[in-house]
């Protein structure tokens, strides 16, 4: 629960101020492994911790552990009855849960990708869990989530400009004075005259 000074709508200072939490997880280790129950939140940081060693050890990208820590803060402050996700006990989660989850995301007027990306990083995170579990480190052994199926990865539809959105474009290009009279703007024409793309044209040249 957000601080009672941040408004139920300012949605963008309570995701700023529960992103803030996640991090005082992530820099809290020693007692995070030390669970006997563990939240949504609190196994989220243990996670972050995991995949922080892999950024160090170079085998993963930083802007990639940017990118996942994100997308929990996200999951984390999704509402389910009258709990944030992150305040949840992992094994109290349920089919129903998932379900709620869905459709919360899809409430907010979420894509159908960006759902997919939240869904499967939560999956990811639990099977983590119950693939790391051991007596020492206590993560939580059992996923309850096991079972839940993703959403089904949208098919991206084809996209095209029409002639006036073409002719936009290049009367802008010859209008930036970067870029006017350059060979840009010739590569432009013959892209949108041809339909080719860039690499079967490249083919050609030499």
């Amino acid at each position: 629960m957000a601080p009672p000074e941040i408004g139920p709508k300012d949605k963008h200072a309570a995701f700023a101020w529960h992103r803030t939490v996640l991090d005082a997880q992530v820099a809290d280790a020693p007692r995070l492994v030390k669970q006997r129950r563990w939240t949504v939140a609190v196994l989220d940081g243990t996670y972050l911790i995991a995949q922080q060693a892999l950024v160090d050890a170079g085998e993963k990208l930083p802007a990639d552990l940017a990118s996942i820590r994100t997308v929990l803060t996200r999951i984390e402050a999704t509402r389910i009855g009258d709990k944030l996700m992150g305040d949840r006990y992992v094994d109290s989660l349920d089919n129903d849960d998932w379900d709620a989850l869905l459709a919360a995301w899809r409430a907010e007027g979420y894509s159908a990708g960006y759902i997919r990306n939240l869904s499967g990083r939560l999956k990811a995170v639990l099977a983590w869990s119950a693939r790391s579990a051991t007596a020492a480190n206590g993560l939580p052994k059992d996923d309850p989530l096991k079972r839940a199926t993703l959403p089904p990865t949208p098919v991206a539809q084809p996209r095209y400009i029409t002639r006036d959105q073409a002719a936009a474009w290049l009367r802008w290009l010859r209008r930036d004075p970067d870029r006017a009279g350059s060979d840009l703007v010739r590569l432009y024409r013959l892209l949108i005259y041809t339909g080719c793309r860039p690499s079967e044209l490249t083919r050609y040249v030499g």
